[in-house]
């Protein structure tokens, strides 16, 4: 079997990228299949992966959720991501209250898209002091109109574009001859109708703190670290690593499947930044940069990190397991779960 070269292989990424810019950004991120069986009650799994640490993974929805991480501590609790409604957020208040009954103290959001952050307005509501952190740069795509797939002009975006989604839906059913599908284009149906009126009604609750590049919360006897690390699934990608409990929760920038790729750059590399002097070196600076692309493969092929989404088949949220240390890196990640 012929082998690629990395040209290669990132000539294939920008052809396939150049064909997904051609289609709608709304239907390829975060959506399932029109008939394909979703859940009905049941919208999270509250899975204990420390002491005090929790990943609400969610089950497969028409609009997906993403999957969340539930931290304790003695003033309260932080939550990492909010989903796509507020609906699905009281869901898992709900189940947070099931362990205690501290309030939410402080809503993280790892980025601006959609699914992860339109359901703060119910932890606002039940806590008014209650603040919410994301990067600087998601903090600014939530209020640009041209930011992507997220965001407060998303809203009504996504306002425009349910009612003909609907009306494929009844479309649908009306052609299904299968049982078990068309009951299941019935189930989407009242879902898709239900995130309108959502949509609707939502009051969006914005960023009251922002993260420049890293900031450290001593909360109460657990250290939490937050990192604005550049651009990745977004240009805003905020990551949360507990470094006693050794757990880091990524958002979208490390999922099981193909990322969605029309806000992220899959083209900048994770080299550092470094000054040049104009006209001098280049072919060695060109040299050192290959020989870091190549390292940085090989880091991420061993990487170890939590992913928060749930898409078409309920991504799970994971931590793997890295073996020794790597400088700069999180070291001596436990694998708390995983998709069997």
């Amino acid at each position: 079997m012929a082998q690629w070269t990395r040209r290669q292989v990132l000539a294939q990424m920008g052809i396939a990228a150049a064909a997904v810019h051609t289609l709608d950004p709304h239907e390829l991120c975060c959506t399932v299949a029109a008939h394909a069986q979703t859940a009905d009650k049941d919208l999270f799994e509250l899975k204990k992966v420390g002491d005090g640490v929790y990943a609400a993974v969610a089950a497969t929805r028409y609009k997906v959720n993403c999957n969340a991480a539930v931290i304790m501590t003695d003033d309260g609790v932080i939550v990492v991501d909010t989903h796509s409604k507020p609906s699905a957020s009281r869901a898992v208040y709900q189940q947070i209250q099931g362990i205690t009954k501290k309030p939410v103290i402080k809503v993280i959001n790892t980025h601006f898209h959609w699914d992860h952050w339109q359901g703060n307005e119910s932890y606002a509501a039940q806590n008014p002091k209650m603040e919410i952190i994301t990067s600087e740069k998601t903090k600014e795509n939530m209020s640009k109109p041209d930011a992507g797939v997220g965001g407060v002009p998303y809203i009504e975006k996504q306002i425009a574009n349910l009612p003909g989604e609907i009306d494929t839906l009844k479309a649908d059913i009306v052609k299904e001859t299968d049982a078990a599908k068309k009951k299941n284009l019935e189930a989407n149906l009242l879902q898709a109708e239900s995130f309108l009126q959502e949509l609707k009604s939502m009051k969006p609750a914005l960023p009251t703190r922002t993260v420049a590049t890293t900031l450290t919360l001593k909360e109460a006897g657990r250290e939490i670290q937050l990192h604005a690390l550049g651009r990745g699934h977004t240009n805003g990608d905020l990551y949360i690593y507990l470094p006693k409990e050794k757990v880091v929760a990524t958002g979208d920038a490390l999922i099981d499947w193909m990322p969605f790729l029309n806000d992220g750059y899959p083209e900048v590399s994770q080299r550092p930044h470094r000054r040049r002097e104009e006209g001098v070196g280049r072919r060695r600076h060109a040299r050192r940069d290959a020989d870091e692309d190549r390292r940085s493969a090989r880091a991420e092929v061993r990487g170890r990190h939590v992913e928060a989404h749930a898409g078409p088949v309920s991504r799970s949220r994971r931590t793997e397991r890295r073996d020794g240390s790597q400088k700069g890196g999180f070291e001596g990640l436990r694998i708390p779960w995983r998709r069997q």
